[in-house]
């Protein structure tokens, strides 16, 4: 049964990366971390592993400060966004954490009878099992600390170093004799000590956040009540040297001097410009923090148009309401301060709609493109770049109400759009009963899964199986729902498996389904933000069309119901002989004009349906606009291959015809394609 130990050893090294990355911030692009993570842990692993092989597993507990904890401490710091403390604290806490459940399988396995099946399970089982709480509770919130709070990280890596020194000391090898009471209790105490240490921590940052903060409304008020004083006491000026001009009026108005009159006027009138000021908007919050940072726009030569359109009380906390305005007006600012002083624009919206939704729109102009990571956030190129600091704060406030946060890059000018939805309108949590589930259904998939790629004899034994050869071929990845109070997404996401083979078709396909998804996402988001008072459904679904020993075709299909009704499709046409997921241009030789043939092809059947009945088609000389008649097809035009093997041209609505008529298919003969196969 040694080898169920060694197993366990190394499947805790990799789950040790796992829980690092989930709250690491990398310096790179995820792409490369990940190559860069699984490259140099592969290299460990495979070094741990000879030196297991070589002087028995016991050694490992001895020298892994030396074979595992340095190296990986290197590698992730050359990876890492910080180099400071924070990395520091992040690494020491994943390895303790780490060590922790080392501990507590081994003291399981040895209750049970030292026969390392329980130590297997048990790590098998409670690794996802932290690893979905980090990632489920504590990335988002960690990554806001990190990015709000850049001091005091120090202290705190002290803390973690001192605890993992301590577990180091304490723990108790594998296949080494029980220490005796007296030691136990040692270990049980340092082993208690340490998640409330942690948590104290968390605690403790967390409220330096909302002090920092509470303090930044405090300053944003207390420049807002210095701008009004300053008007006040010019108020009182004016009205005290009001006599003086009255008098200088009625001078000029009886010597006839009109013209003087007008300019003396228009003099006073600007004047009295700078003495009213206009309050933003009925919320002292809110107006507070539009007035500071206007008047920063305005000192920084910025022309800014804005509107906000909020009650007097609203349902969200004033510090919330700080961070979603003040940093994106702060990066806006210091985005116009680098161009020239006519370009420089800032143009922001904040409205409350009847259905308890703050929404904030802003525009500023960006003339270099901005990159943006996997959660939709502004890639820094440098420390004093303007764009993205503070954003992921924003982030986290429009998840803490429910709500969405998105921004994008457009021809020159950078979008940002945020929606935040009052408690009082967001769903209601779901049961627990119905969580318990839940979760034991993830941590069963999971477990699956595990086994599924540790022990390949096992996927090879259920891909033998005829019901079940298919299911390890494409996969259900997750099946989930984006749900606001009235509308609602469901996405049932595949994953294409083959096997241990790890051919470049699995990947492709992957990345078309997620592509798709992304895609129905937005549409689905824009929908629902634009219909404040209505109702917006999505439902994405995948069908197998067909499946052979040459040819896998997947159709996805997304149906939105937004009032009206419309339905989306991709294809994928899998080529297992080759491992490539086909394109249309690999179904014609070298050099064909394929476009020019398929589209002749299908104006030829458009124009034979329409002289049997009047079918909707966009064609010339039938009542259609010019721009809207088909010309072409698209040379990467959705298809898919029927299971006779005939090409199938697939168009989206109201691409060639009207909406009544769906998503039109056009199947080519032989003397087009002769056919698949």
């Amino acid at each position: 049964m040694a080898i169920l130990r060694d197993i366990s050893f190394l499947i805790s090294m990799l789950h040790t990366i796992i829980l690092f990355l989930i709250l690491f911030k990398p310096r790179f692009s995820w792409r490369t971390t990940i190559l860069g993570g699984v490259l140099g842990g592969g290299t460990l692993l495979g070094v741990n592993t000879l030196l297991m092989l070589h002087r028995g597993s016991g050694i490992i507990m001895s020298v892994a400060f030396f074979t595992c904890t340095i190296p990986t401490l290197l590698l992730f710091l050359l990876l890492s966004y910080y180099r400071d403390g924070r990395f520091f604290f992040l690494f020491c806490l994943s390895d303790t954490m780490c060590f922790w459940l080392l501990q507590i399988t081994n003291l399981l396995d040895r209750a049970a009878g030292n026969d390392y099946v329980v130590m297997l399970i048990s790590r098998l089982v409670l690794f996802p099992v932290a690893e979905y709480f980090l990632w489920r509770y504590v990335r988002k919130p960690f990554l806001a600390l990190q990015d709000r709070l850049p001091k005091g990280w120090w202290e705190f890596a002290f803390v973690g170093a001192v605890y993992y020194l301590l577990i180091m000391f304490t723990a108790v090898p594998v296949d080494v004799p029980l220490p005796g009471a007296a030691d136990l209790a040692v270990t049980f105490l340092v082993f208690t000590l340490m998640p409330l240490t942690y948590v104290t921590i968390f605690r403790s940052l967390w409220r330096q956040m909302q002090v920092f903060e509470s303090t930044r409304q405090l300053e944003l008020h207390r420049q807002s009540y210095g701008a009004l004083r300053q008007k006040i006491e010019l108020g009182r000026i004016y009205r005290h040297d009001m006599r003086h001009h009255l008098a200088a009026l009625d001078g000029m108005l009886g010597q006839g001097d009109i013209a003087g009159a007008r300019q003396y006027v228009d003099t006073l009138a600007g004047g009295l410009e700078q003495v009213s000021g206009a309050s933003q908007c009925a919320n002292a919050a809110v107006n507070a923090v539009l007035t500071a940072y206007l008047d920063q726009a305005g000192s920084a030569g910025c022309v800014v148009e804005a509107r906000a359109l909020l009650p007097k009380e609203l349902l969200f906390e004033e510090t919330d309401l700080c961070v979603l305005l003040a940093n994106p007006l702060e990066n806006a600012i210091h985005a116009c301060q680098a161009l020239p002083p006519d370009q420089r624009h800032i143009l922001l919206h904040v409205e409350m709609t009847s259905n308890g939704r703050l929404t904030v729109t802003m525009e500023n102009p960006c003339p270099e493109p901005v990159a943006f990571d996997d959660e939709g956030l502004p890639i820094r190129q440098k420390e004093e770049d303007g764009h993205g600091l503070g954003l992921r704060s924003v982030q986290a406030v429009a998840n803490k109400y429910g709500g969405l946060f998105r921004c994008r890059w457009e021809n020159g000018v950078f979008f940002l759009r945020a929606v935040l939805i009052s408690p009082k309108m967001q769903p209601q949590k779901v049961p627990s009963h119905r969580t318990a589930r839940i979760t034991g259904g993830i941590l069963s998939v999971l477990v699956f899964l595990i086994v599924l790629n540790c022990i390949p004899a096992f996927a090879d034994a259920l891909e033998s199986i005829p019901i079940l050869g298919r299911i390890i071929q494409v996969v259900d990845l997750r099946t989930y729902t984006l749900r606001w109070r009235g509308s609602e997404m469901t996405v049932r996401e595949p994953a294409v498996t083959d096997g241990d083979k790890q051919a470049p078709t699995v990947s492709d396909a992957n990345h078309i389904s997620q592509d798709f998804i992304d895609r129905m996402r937005e549409i689905f988001l824009w929908y629902t933000g634009q219909r404040a008072e209505g109702h917006t459904d999505m439902d994405v679904d995948y069908t197998v069309l067909f499946d052979t020993d040459t040819l896998l075709v997947l159709r996805f299909e997304a149906a939105l119901n937004a009032g009206g009704s419309a339905t989306f499709r991709r294809h994928v046409v899998l080529d297992k002989t080759m491992g490539v997921v086909l394109e249309l241009k690999d179904l014609f030789p070298d050099g064909c004009d394929y476009v020019s043939l398929l589209s002749a092809e299908v104006v030829r059947q458009m124009e034979q349906a329409i002289d049997g009945e009047y079918v909707p088609y966009f064609l010339p000389g039938y009542g259609w606009p010019e721009e809207s008649c088909f010309k072409a097809i698209d040379p990467q035009q959705d298809f898919f291959l029927d299971d006779a093997g005939r090409l199938v041209l697939v168009f989206e609505e109201y691409t060639i015809a009207s909406g009544n008529m769906g998503t039109p298919e056009f199947v080519m003969p032989k003397e087009v394609f002769p056919g698949w196969g």
